[in-house]
Formats: C-alpha cells, structure tokens, sequence
C-alpha cells in the first residue's frame, strides 16, 4: 500500500515494533527509578520525624537555594538534637529557644519544612546579624547553620507552591 515491497514492509514493522519495545522498557525503568527515589525520600522524612510532602518541600527549597538535600538531613539531624536538649533545660539550646522567642515543644510538633520556617523567621527578627550564624549554630549545630538558614522563609514557602505545581505533593498513603 506504501509503494514499496514486502520485504521492506516487515522491516519497518519489526523496526516499528522493536520501538515501542524499547520506548516502553524506558520508560519501565524511568517509572521504577522514579519510584525507589519516592521511598528513599519517604523513609528519610520517616528518620526526621517529619512528612513525605515537608521533606519534597524542602528538597525543592535546597534546589531554590543552592542547599543539597544531604546538608538539609545534617541540619535536620543536629535541629532534632538540639530541639530535644532545649526540651531537657540544656543551657545552650534552651537560651537560643529563649532569645528566638519561640517554644520547643510548638516547634517540635511543626512538620520539619515548617520548623525551619519559623526559626529562621524568628532569627532574622530576633537576633542580630552579627550574633545570628553563633545562635542558628545552637539550633541547627556547626555544620548545618550556614546551609539551614539560606532556607528562608520565601524560598521555602515557593518550594512548596512549585511542588503542589508540580504534583509532587504525594501523602504518605500515595
């Protein structure tokens, strides 16, 4: 029908046909890869006591903001200590609580996207800029102060707009 001889008709059929073959096993393994990367992050937000949504929040915030999602679980590790030890009446994480103007415990019970929110807010407003990176090194520790406080409350709240965008805003069900 096309003009050209059987031969060359099967041939484009089983070209056609191989394809699809491997257009479909791409995409097989585009689907799975996609979705070990989902668990992987599920059961990180599991280990930071937080949601699959906060954790995708803030892994789009780190894009935003230049931060890798390992530095954000570093801060995130050091903020779930140091939450703890200010709930304990630690000196240090206690006062820095304290100066921030906020409670540990209302903190504490805050999805982690939003626990960052709030603390890097209430650095900005409360402490001064020359005292912010020694009081944000008692909430979020030394290693994950500079990275954690580059999350300000904007980017991470565009985070969350661009992932509900992007439908990436699974539940823990889904």
């Amino acid at each position: 029908p096309l003009g050209i001889g059987p031969a060359l008709q099967h041939a484009l059929g089983v070209g056609i046909a191989a394809g699809a073959v491997a257009a479909v096993t791409g995409l097989a393994l585009l689907v799975n890869k996609q979705r070990e990367l989902i668990d992987q992050q599920a059961k990180m937000a599991q280990r930071l006591h937080t949601t699959y949504l906060s954790l995708a929040n803030l892994g789009r915030a780190g894009e935003l903001a230049g931060v890798g999602l390992e530095q954000i679980e570093v801060g995130a590790r050091q903020l779930d200590i140091n939450l703890g030890k200010a709930l304990q009446g630690t000196n240090a994480q206690s006062d820095a609580f304290k100066r921030l103007g906020l409670n540990a415990r209302e903190v504490s019970a805050l999805p982690l996207d939003e626990r960052i929110s709030k603390i890097n807010a209430a650095l900005k407003e409360n402490i001064s800029s020359t005292e912010r990176s020694a009081v944000a090194a008692d909430v979020f520790g030394a290693r994950g102060a500079s990275m954690i406080l580059s999350l300000d409350p904007e980017t991470i709240a565009e985070a969350a707009r661009q992932v509900k965008i992007f439908g990436l805003n699974l539940s823990e069900v889904d």
